[in-house]
């Protein structure tokens, strides 16, 4: 199971880097923590969607750093559609790069998400 590493200051957050794949091959990513006022920050899309509240919505692995985090099935179709299948791309998706466990860090981070979302080179929709 994937572990959060804390992040550093109210600063920074994380970005998921989505290896290459097709549509149907394992999710496979990268998490990194990254300081918003860096300006050596590299782009990265910022993904809104919808939450599913279904309990009967089933859940779905990604791999991030070789360790399994589990996600929603409209999380899952929209990542996959976005994936390139010859180049890595950088997202900011709130379900991954905020730890759902960590209410203080949620807290922060939706402080954070104006700015997030304004510094993001797009925003991608899915629904």
């Amino acid at each position: 199971e994937y572990a959060y590493s804390p992040l550093p200051d109210s600063h920074c957050f994380r970005v998921l880097e989505l290896f290459p794949g097709d549509h149907d091959s394992r999710l496979e990513c990268q998490l990194s923590i990254e300081r918003l006022d860096d300006e050596d920050l590299l782009p990265y899309r910022a993904v809104s969607y919808t939450w599913t509240e279904s309990k009967y919505d089933n859940l779905h692995p990604i791999w991030i750093n070789g360790r399994r985090l589990l996600i929603t099935t409209n999380l899952r179709d929209a990542l996959r559609t976005f994936r390139h299948e010859n180049q890595s791309l950088r997202f900011w998706v709130d379900a991954i790069c905020i730890n759902q466990r960590d209410v203080d860090e949620q807290s922060n981070q939706v402080l954070l998400m104006p700015r997030v979302y304004h510094f993001a080179l797009t925003v991608w929709f899915w629904v």
